[in-house]
């Protein structure tokens, strides 16, 4: 029988294994050089327990070294962006400074309600706070596509008053990053009134989150669940209110009972909100429980304070055209998207691309849409006095397809570097969505991606892939050819229906569908008949 196998120190030749018992060293030694061909001559080829276990520990020291190495690059990125993101954030510093001595802004005098919102430019598209996702790069990029109003993420406002560091790796702003709302949970006054402190001077207002429903905010004692604790919301509000120079708001959601949503709201704006966000589903509607979002609630809710207090809507917005819906509907003063926005940052301005005439180009960086269409005629106006040519126009020059998007976003991730990687990863898997589900080889790529080149690299390997789909369409697919620029192309077209908002939902029903809809869409692609599941097809966001 054979003896247990006995390690001794590697001398290169295969007689690191030794075995006790009847094989000599000398025996061994002989061996062929590879350590697992001398055991196998040894064993007369035979592979018994002891090559299997051989192969068992290589492959397993081969993993370790590779999570190693992994572990090693990632970290070593890590540093690398915390050290670009320390240069750039002091960079930053020194710029702002110039612009603020460029253009000296007179003291502020603290505005509320209709005074401050008009004063801000009564923004009617406005962008989310969204955990994770709501880092300076994206927000300037929402900012270039028409959002007239962004939010930060959600901070903890027991780390952010605390914790120096946290505040560093989270919130980063810059002079063209306004206006700019930044929102804090917690349930302590006093925490919440010192962590907006510290970010007065750079922001335009502080909200309160009041409307998440994750258990995640059940166990901090924050969000929707404080909803009914009505005295607490009183101080909450009316500590910021007081403390601060600058106006607090509230983003919260509604209940099934109408009264209950006006006493809720009617308790904020007494303490001293100035802006009320109201997201139109209850807490308890989230994740395969959302419905329809309730735009006839909001309606009713925005004509109880008409005059009082800016309302604005949140919940249900896909596109565009849900966007000025819902303003129909609803009479609200403005519309808030959060998963919409987060895979098409261009949703505002329906994915155009307009050409910058603009003679200082840069400097418009930071403006609004709608103060970038008033320098548009501003400049045409000017050539038309001054000069006896054609004016040049700010004219639609292209659609922005989603990895156009993806692409700019990378671009200002090298002016703006994130913090995490994750972060990065996180909106490039959405933006990117629709290609990956079919290119899965490219979506393994993003998944251990952790730079802007990486990334970059991933948007090259899918525009081979979809070049390649191209060659085969037939020319037919090719026409109006006048109109190409603002128009998906074949092959775009194919990807268009698959997309991260619309991934939980049934075939092509819009978001405000119905369950008579929902079933008639089924019966219409599928023919069948379905008249039991009564909550069939509401796997719908709770954006």
């Amino acid at each position: 029988m054979n003896e247990p196998l006995v390690e001794q120190p590697c001398c290169g030749d295969g007689s690191e294994w030794r075995e006790e018992g009847e094989a000599s060293a000398e025996a061994v030694s002989a061996a062929p050089m590879s350590t697992l061909e001398g055991l196998q001559a040894h064993d007369g080829g035979e592979g018994d327990q002891r090559v299997k276990d051989f192969y068992k520990e290589q492959s397993a020291k081969q993993r370790r070294m590779m999570a190693e190495e992994k572990r090693e690059i990632r970290h070593r990125e890590f540093l690398r962006r915390q050290g670009d993101l320390k240069i750039r954030k002091k960079q930053q510093e020194i710029e702002d400074e110039e612009m603020r001595a460029a253009n000296p802004v007179p003291e502020r005098v603290k505005l509320t309600g209709y005074e401050w919102f008009e004063s801000i430019g009564s923004p009617k598209y406005i962008v989310a706070p969204m955990v994770d996702q709501s880092e300076l790069a994206y927000r300037m990029l929402t900012r270039r596509h028409g959002a007239t109003l962004v939010y930060t993420q959600m901070f903890n406002s027991n780390n952010f008053c605390h914790d120096a560091s946290y505040r560093r790796a989270n919130f980063d702003t810059c002079y063209g990053d306004r206006p700019l709302v930044v929102q804090f949970c917690g349930h302590d006054p006093e925490k919440l009134l010192q962590s907006a402190l510290h970010v007065q001077d750079h922001c335009d207002a502080v909200d309160i989150n009041l409307g998440c429903p994750q258990a995640i905010a059940k166990r901090g004692r924050y969000g929707a669940f404080l909803m009914e604790e009505l005295d607490l919301l009183t101080a909450m509000v009316s500590t910021l209110a007081k403390g601060l120079k600058i106006p607090v708001t509230c983003k919260t959601r509604i209940y099934h009972d109408f009264e209950r949503s006006v006493r809720l709201c009617e308790t904020l704006v007494a303490a001293g909100a100035s802006l009320l966000t109201i997201h139109g589903r209850t807490r308890e509607e989230k994740g395969q429980a959302v419905r329809q979002c309730n735009w006839e609630t909001l309606r009713r809710l925005k004509e109880h304070f008409r005059g009082r207090v800016p309302i604005i809507a949140n919940g249900g917005i896909h596109d565009m055209d849900d966007v000025e819906q819902c303003l129909a509907t609803t009479g609200c003063d403005g519309v808030m998207t959060s998963e919409g926005i987060l895979e098409n940052p261009a949703i505002f301005a329906r994915n155009i691309k307009y050409e910058d005439v603009s003679a200082n180009a840069e400097s418009n960086f930071g403006a609004t849409f709608e103060e970038k269409e008033v320098m548009e005629e501003t400049v045409k106006a000017e050539a038309e006095a001054e000069a006896e040519v054609p004016p040049v126009n700010k004219v639609p020059v292209k659609y922005m397809t989603q990895l156009d998007i993806a692409e700019e976003y990378l671009d200002l991730c090298s002016i703006y570097p994130t913090w995490h990687f994750r972060t990065m990863r996180s909106h490039m898997q959405k933006f990117l969505h629709r290609y990956l589900q079919k290119h899965t080889n490219i979506r393994d790529m993003v998944s251990i991606s952790i730079s802007v080149d990486e990334f970059r690299l991933c948007l090259v390997k899918i525009r081979e892939a979809l070049h390649e789909e191209s060659l085969v369409l037939s020319v037919a697919n090719a026409e109006d050819a006048d109109v190409k620029a603002l128009k998906l192309s074949a092959v775009e077209q194919t990807y268009a229906n698959n997309s991260w908002y619309m991934r939980h939902r049934t075939g092509e029903v819009h978001p405000h569908a119905t369950a008579d809809e929902v079933r008639a869409k089924l019966n219409q692609r599928h023919n069948i008949l379905d008249t039991e599941d009564e909550d069939y097809g509401f796997s719908i966001f709770d954006q």
